[in-house]
């Protein structure tokens, strides 16, 4: 199996690379807020007129189901025969292929996203004793454990009303890379951010400190070369679009034990003359990396 996931991850990495440009230029973009109305529950507001909200549904994580031949199917001929041509099964006892499952839901059903990550990792299963303080009684259960090696690679695809609209890989911890450090160089010097709060607490302002793990998604969006860098000290996500920076976005870090008072919410950066239909893509590309954003975290 582990010859099987080298393999797959060979195939993976060799999806599209990226180039090097000059300084990136951010003043001709303006920031376009939305809202995160509910500290706990990853629902987001748009001033959209069709987008008015979207519901990031909790991840399903499945143990080798997608088959090859399910995947040949889904993803797509080119990616599915690169990442899935050589496979004649999934698992064994432990090791696996996760595939993670959410979806975008929106207010008009049109704008729906799947998303599917496949990801190298193991399954752990153990027995454990657990007393039942209700009846007394002892019993033995299994338990299983889910570990996700992003740093092995991943893959996925978007899909849209069945359709599938992008492919890509993702990289964790990109700026040890030294090509992609050097093309998105500008990305990873992008400062704190800084959660401003009343409280005095040093562990609370610690807290709010910490840096996520920072992921980089690259591949195609409706036909066009794509890249999504993260960076984890300012928690903001870059998008380029056929090498050039097309969007810039800040999420809430309620993923932080942030206090109420401290909230802060979500916004883009972005053209301000760009029409309604491209705004609606941008607000659910927010929305599909910071699902990443929680998943590389988890």
């Amino acid at each position: 199996m582990k010859g099987v996931l080298k393999l797959w991850l060979a195939v993976v990495l060799s999806l599209p690379s990226v180039v090097s440009w000059a300084q990136i230029n951010t003043t001709y973009l303006d920031s376009i807020p939305f809202a995160k109305p509910k500290q706990t529950k990853l629902f987001y507001t748009f001033n959209h007129p069709v987008l008015q909200s979207i519901k990031i549904k909790p991840t399903k994580r499945k143990a080798g189901t997608y088959s090859p031949g399910a995947a040949m199917k889904d993803m797509g001929a080119d990616l599915a025969t690169s990442l899935f041509g050589h496979f004649t099964g999934f698992t064994t006892a432990r090791e696996v292929i996760w595939q993670l499952e959410s979806r975008l839901v929106a207010n008009d059903k049109r704008f729906n996203w799947d998303i599917i990550v496949l990801c190298p990792g193991e399954l752990y299963k153990e027995k454990e004793h657990q007393h039942d303080p209700a009846t007394g009684e002892d019993a033995v259960v299994t338990v299983a454990y889910v570990e996700i090696f992003w740093e092995e690679g991943a893959a996925g695809i978007i899909k849209e009303n069945e359709q599938i609209i992008g492919s890509f890989k993702v990289v964790v911890d990109p700026a040890a890379d030294s090509s992609l450090f050097e093309t998105y160089y500008d990305v990873f010097q992008d400062p704190p951010r800084n959660l401003r709060t009343k409280a005095r607490n040093s562990f609370y302002q610690q807290a709010l400190a910490v840096q996520f793990r920072e992921y980089a998604v690259l591949g195609k969006f409706r036909g066009e070369e794509f890249a999504l860098v993260s960076n984890g000290v300012s928690h903001s996500m870059w998008f380029f679009v056929n090498d050039v920076l097309a969007c810039v976005f800040y999420p809430d870090l309620d993923a932080l034990p942030v206090h109420k008072d401290d909230r802060v919410m979500p916004y883009l950066l972005l053209d301000p003359d760009i029409p309604d239909g491209k705004l609606a893509d941008w607000y659910r590309l927010a929305m599909f990396s910071r699902f990443l954003y929680a998943e590389v975290n988890y």
